[in-house]
């Protein structure tokens, strides 16, 4: 089909704004998952040195993450020494892993930990991770901690 100059911009035109229309959905879906600090909202304020300035807080799509117990987690750094043989934890709704040097459920602390997203379940026996660029520290209470107040520990199987 050949298109004259005038039906090629009205053409390319309808193409961009079906385009943009696209990308303006993904986003604004994109959106829907964010949660703030209470989950009556989306959208939370935060005070700023400058001023007040909105903050999206992206979470997990199931609101707090639902952390069960799955069995072991070790996890090797990238010189392959042991640093963490303690515990593993999953997320039942987007599959990120928790493996830390203490039992969340039972001392309400970390000790180390290492995050690691599977993606799928993993299995019951827990999970080994090498090659692990970062591991972090929290010897404080996961109980009363605003970060760790987005999740929620609780028994696997």
């Amino acid at each position: 089909m050949i298109f004259n100059k005038k039906e090629y911009i009205i053409y390319e035109k309808i193409n961009y704004t079906t385009y943009l229309n696209l990308v303006l959905t993904f986003c604004s879906s994109m959106i829907a998952f964010a949660k703030g600090p209470n989950s009556e909202s989306d959208m939370y304020i935060v005070n700023l040195k400058d001023g007040i300035s909105p903050h999206w807080d992206l979470t997990c799509p199931g609101g707090k993450h639902r952390m069960k117990s799955n069995g072991k987690g070790v996890v090797y750094d990238t010189s392959g020494n042991r640093v963490i043989n303690g515990y593993c934890y999953q997320c039942s709704n987007c599959f990120l892993v928790l493996a830390s040097q203490h039992d969340p459920r039972i001392s309400h602390t970390l000790g180390k930990y290492h995050f690691h997203m599977a993606y799928e379940p993993i299995g019951i026996t827990g999970i080994i991770i090498n090659n692990a660029t970062y591991i972090e520290e929290f010897n404080g209470d996961t109980r009363t901690d605003s970060f760790w107040q987005g999740f929620e520990f609780i028994k696997g199987l």
